[in-house]
Formats: structure tokens, sequence, C-alpha cells
């Protein structure tokens, strides 16, 4: 029951941090939410990473902004990015994926006056979370074989030829997909 006050409290969140237009509550949103991932006791040097590894994509939109909007709106654009980042990251140290799935279960409740099955969609939604960690660690696995296989990972070679990663990448994801759907009918969920 947590998990879903906790899981409403971060949908709310995320709404209001591209409705607010004021950049002193957005800061201290922001200032918030590192009080928590402090009180959290998180290591620092893991939510640092997390920012870098998510920084250059919030440059990308700001300069996209900053060509078709002005500097005032790409910067309140890229805050709102990194506090929806931010807010991201921290549920995901707060609550583990069972208590994402329990969350969305409690969420789900009033879907079964429709005769919905809520435990199905809550399992998807955890098998979901669970496989992003697979899919970034395959690409990692793929991405380092090939370099060790003498391929140069430099934009020329990613343009004009994606086929060497992505059949690899896409043939390793189905054959997870069909592991996971075969444990899933042994399990008895069908």
């Amino acid at each position: 029951m947590i998990s879903m006050l906790i899981l409403l409290v971060f949908f709310s969140l995320s709404i209001l941090i591209f409705i607010i237009d004021n950049y002193i509550i957005l800061i201290s949103l922001i200032l918030i939410d590192l009080i928590i991932l402090f009180l959290l006791q998180v290591n620092f040097h893991k939510i640092m990473n997390v920012l870098y590894k998510n920084m250059l994509f919030i440059l990308f939109i700001f300069l996209c902004n900053l060509l078709f909007l002005n500097l005032d709106m790409a910067f309140l654009t890229a805050l709102r990015l990194f506090l929806a980042i931010n807010f991201t990251y921290t549920i995901s140290v707060l609550l583990p994926i069972s208590k994402i799935s329990e969350g969305f279960y409690y969420l789900f409740y009033p879907l079964k006056l429709f005769k919905i099955n809520i435990k199905n969609i809550s399992l998807i939604i955890s098998i979901s979370l669970a496989f992003i960690p697979i899919l970034i660690n395959e690409a990692k696995d793929i991405k380092n074989s090939l370099i060790n296989k003498g391929f140069n990972f430099n934009i020329k070679n990613v343009i004009t030829k994606p086929h060497i990663f992505l059949i690899t990448y896409f043939n390793n994801i189905f054959d997870r997909i069909d592991e996971l759907e075969k444990a899933l009918i042994i399990k008895g969920y069908e």
C-alpha cells in the first residue's frame, strides 16, 4: 500500500514539473530530491554517474530547444528533464521492482470492476522493468565483443553498418524473450 502512495506522489510530481514554470520551485524540488537520496544513504558517486550519463541527452535537448525556442524555454525544458531523470532514479532506489509491481497492482485495483485481470498487468510491468537492465547489459556485451573483433565504433561505421550491431542485439534479445516466455509458461502464466 505504501508503494502505491509513493508511485502516486511520483506520478503527481512528474506531471507537475512539466506544468510549473517557476525556477525557484523547480530548483527546490531538485534539492528535496537530493535530500531524499542523501537520507536513503545512496552513494554520491552513483548519483553523479547517473546524472553524467544522462547529461549528454539533456544537453542535446537543450541545444535543440535553443535552436527553435528562446534561451529561457530551453533552460526550463532542460531543468525539467533533469528533474524527471532524478525522480526516476530516486524511485528506482526507493522501491525494488517487486514493490513497484505491487504499487501498480493497487493503483489498477479499480479496474477489477470492469473484469480486467490486474495481476497480469502488474506482472507485465514488473517483467518490463526487470528486462531493462538485461537490454543494457546485452548492448554492452555486444559492443565489447565487436570492439575485441576489431570493429571501430565511430559515427561513420555506426551509420553505414548498423546491421553488424543490431542483428546480433535483436537475436540475443529475442532469445532472452523466448527463455522468459518458456519460464512463465512453466510457472503457469498463460
